[in-house]
């Protein structure tokens, strides 16, 4: 059974969650605190799995900053990746596909 009140409902929810993370008042977990993701363990999680060091990986408007200089969290979280961070083998070979940076390899499949 369709609700199409509740699916207006749930849009309107997401179409107002998704205009915060634009504003500056979203980016109140971007902080060297405990919690913050440039905390100890935010950092530590960002850095994991051989990231490399956030600042060296990502660009960063401000690396000085608390925030890094990211204005919202959707500044933060859709953030460019400095060039030549992540090693793209055989860019020539236009039959194969790349992960994105933040992914890992489900399945590798030759042959096909």
């Amino acid at each position: 059974m369709l609700w199409p009140a509740f699916n207006i409902a749930l849009k309107d929810l997401l179409d107002s969650w998704g205009a915060f993370l634009k504003t500056p008042e979203s980016n109140y977990t971007l902080t060297d605190k405990d919690d913050g993701w440039f905390g100890k363990y935010g950092i530590k999680s960002l850095e994991a799995d051989d990231r490399g060091v956030f600042n060296d990986t990502y660009v960063t408007p401000d690396p000085d900053a608390i925030n890094r200089g990211y204005t919202s969290w959707d500044d933060f979280f859709t953030r460019e990746v400095q060039s030549g961070a992540r090693a793209v083998h055989a860019p020539e070979n236009k039959t194969m596909i790349h992960n994105a940076c933040e992914s890992t390899v489900y399945n590798i499949a030759t042959k096909m």
